[in-house]
């Protein structure tokens, strides 16, 4: 009997016949790239056990049938059996090393550094007393990294069931699953928030399904959690946690990519879209500090997150919180992602906002005054920020009414005549202009006429829609 025979037969011999499945799910792996001869080999071979050498070689040939359609070869036959040799050795060696805790903690260990994931598993992953629910969280970004390294890693022939049964896999097992959770909340915001906005139903696939599953598994994960409250605050506002949500937020940034932060600030900015008046004062400073931590994370230094009203909300955000200096430092930084062509008036419009809530209304209403835009968007928050400029200043200083009607009546015409807005919007603006020449109308009297302003107030709250209804009311007040 040759050696590489008596050496397979020796090798063989040394596996317990209770780790006969283990070796043949070891040589059916897909690593190994068997061969159909190798499975027949051990078929034939494991009947002599525990010998193995109860038949010769060519018995062997001919029990095959992926031999016996060939002449026996003697040296084809010795190296099958020496290449099955090596896979025994390997096996063996395995099965010693997988009775030996330290070195399949180590081996997980090492995998770890290995396939790059974050220094948090390396220093905390194998410790028994781990507090799986206060898992620590990764950048959205990683997600697809560590899942992709997950199934590496599982396929792996010598970590692959050791990692299932060590406690970096349950760590493995929260990401992947946080991910999809993840995922199906990132889809529905803005299905919800449309859908508000709209008027329409928000029915989002499995939506409800994986909101209980959150509810009833008790994740405990803050991005997740900041989406479920997002999401809960669409469909049932409170002001109270739509600020406790702004905090959870903020706790937790650092870890967001520029891409997640923009779309949260969005929402945050969408739920209080209709919600914030002149004198929201919470909801203003609220709105400021998440536009302001966001440009400070660059959030915004990209023109596919820069718009002309992004640009404008962020600046008649910080000029309502009078943060000028902040202002004109934030135009000179983020003025160039906007289009050329809207630079210029969009700057003006910027700066007439910082002077109107600086009480500037002279220097407000020179800057818009002298300021025109193709831009129709544009041009329609121009000419509505200068009617208010030179109300307020007439208002205050009893001076260029004159100046104040023409804009009113220019405005008007240039409203009527545009074929780019809807008639709707056209009544909208027109009530606006209306009612801001009948309260000039009231100041200009020596004295004011309270019933001229009860009934006035009257016709603002009744009138079905208008633009910038609340501060109108505000400014009547003030008369």
């Amino acid at each position: 009997m040759g050696t590489k025979n008596t050496n397979l037969y020796i090798h063989l011999s040394k596996i317990p016949k209770k780790d006969f499945k283990k070796f043949e799910d070891f040589l059916l792996s897909p690593f190994f790239k068997t061969k159909k001869w190798q499975i027949e080999l051990w078929q034939i071979l494991k009947e002599d056990y525990p010998s193995f050498n109860k038949k010769s070689k060519q018995e062997i040939w001919t029990q095959s049938s992926h031999f016996n359609q060939k002449a026996f070869n003697n040296q084809r036959i010795n190296e099958y059996f020496a290449e099955m040799n090596k896979m025994v050795q390997q096996f063996l060696q395995m099965l010693t090393l997988s009775k030996d805790e330290s070195f399949q903690q180590q081996l997980v260990l090492n995998t770890a550094t290995q396939f790059d994931l974050p220094k948090w598993y390396t220093s905390n992953a194998l410790k028994e007393d781990q507090n799986f629910e206060n898992i620590s969280f990764f950048k959205q970004e990683d997600y697809q990294r560590i899942i992709k390294r997950y199934n590496e890693i599982l396929r792996n022939p010598h970590i692959g069931k050791h990692f299932i049964h060590s406690n970096i896999s349950k760590l493995y097992d929260e990401a992947v699953n946080h991910y999809f959770i993840i995922e199906k909340l990132q889809q529905a915001l803005p299905i919800i928030s449309r859908n508000k906005r709209q008027g329409g139903e928000t029915n989002v696939h499995l939506l409800d399904e994986t909101l209980s599953y959150i509810r009833t598994q008790n994740i405990k994960h803050p991005l997740i959690e900041l989406y479920a409250k997002l999401i809960h605050l669409y469909e049932n506002w409170d002001l109270q946690k739509y600020k406790d949500t702004i905090s959870l937020y903020f706790s937790i940034v650092q870890y967001l990519s520029q891409t997640e932060q923009f779309a949260l600030i969005l929402h945050f900015s969408n739920l209080i879209a209709k919600r914030i008046s002149i004198d929201s004062t919470d909801l203003h400073q609220l709105q400021f500090s998440l536009f302001k931590n966001g440009v400070a994370n660059g959030v915004f230094q990209h023109p596919a997150r820069i718009t002309v009203r992004s640009f404008g909300n962020i600046c008649n955000s910080a000029a309502i919180a009078q943060q000028s200096e902040w202002t004109f430092q934030f135009i000179q930084t983020h003025l160039q992602y906007l289009p050329l062509h809207q630079q210029a008036a969009s700057e003006a419009l910027a700066k007439a906002r910082v002077a109107f809530h600086t009480q500037q209304f002279d220097t407000a209403a020179n800057i818009l005054l002298s300021t025109k835009s193709k831009d129709f968007l544009i041009m329609l928050n121009i000419r509505t920020m200068a009617v208010r400029c030179l109300l307020y200043n007439f208002i205050k200083n009893k001076n260029n009414l004159r100046t104040l009607y023409a804009e009113i009546h220019a405005f008007l015409r240039y409203i009527q005549r545009s074929n780019k807005v809807n008639a709707e919007r056209k009544r909208s603006y027109s009530n606006m202009l209306r009612i801001a020449k009948k309260i000039a109308k009231i100041c200009s009297d020596n004295k004011v006429n309270v019933k001229k302003k009860t009934e006035l107030k009257q016709q603002i709250q009744q009138k079905e829609i208008m633009v910038a209804r609340d501060w109108m009311l505000k400014i009547l007040d003030e008369v």
